[in-house]
């Protein structure tokens, strides 16, 4: 019945019962359609066109959902794929950590890192030490012997290249409490 519907409207009114579907204004609907705003107004009020307009929204709707599921159905299908394929990634980032290449190496920790929701420190973010002024004073003796802070007190800018030995371990009562 309801293609009967669209067989009664002439092909013009067919094209502003789709452009209207579409969400196109009356006044653009005229124009295209070269005829005047009140014509596309008169044929709105008309049952069969009503009808019609109501049959083919049906049609867009159903084409939508079933759209929608397929999509779903993809994203779904994509998922599986992605978790299947997560333990064999899993197993070359692992690999990566015994990389010869110290670059390699930390990009490969900071994904595992960020995967297990382990988030890196953001940038220009400040660590907060609470440490007393021995153990200071002690940290910047250490740092002159080695050549890091030159006598005028100036800081030597150390690059990851560089190789710094461990600090030697602190006096039992030294308390240094650190604070990401």
């Amino acid at each position: 019945m309801a293609h009967k519907v669209l067989v009664k409207l002439n092909p013009r009114q067919l094209s502003a019962v789709r452009m209207r579907v579409e969400g196109v204004p009356w006044r653009d609907v005229a124009k295209r359609l070269n005829v005047s705003l009140p014509t596309v107004r008169f044929w709105s009020v008309s049952p069969i066109f009503k009808e019609a307009m109501a049959k083919i929204a049906e049609e867009v709707h159903v084409a939508h959902v079933e759209h929608v599921a397929d999509s779903a159905s993809c994203i779904s299908d994509a998922r599986k794929t992605i978790n299947a394929h997560a333990p064999e990634a899993a197993r070359v980032l692992g690999q990566l950590l015994k990389s010869e290449k110290e670059g390699v190496r930390r990009h490969a920790a900071g994904e595992i890192l960020t995967r297990a929701g382990i988030a890196p420190p953001q940038s220009g973010s400040a660590i907060v030490i609470n440490i007393d002024a021995d153990s200071i004073r002690n940290l910047v003796e250490t740092a002159k012997l080695r050549g890091l802070i030159v006598p005028d007190g100036q800081v030597i800018d150390v690059t990851e290249s560089a190789t710094v030995e461990p600090l030697p371990a602190p006096e039992p009562d030294a308390l240094v409490e650190a604070t990401a």
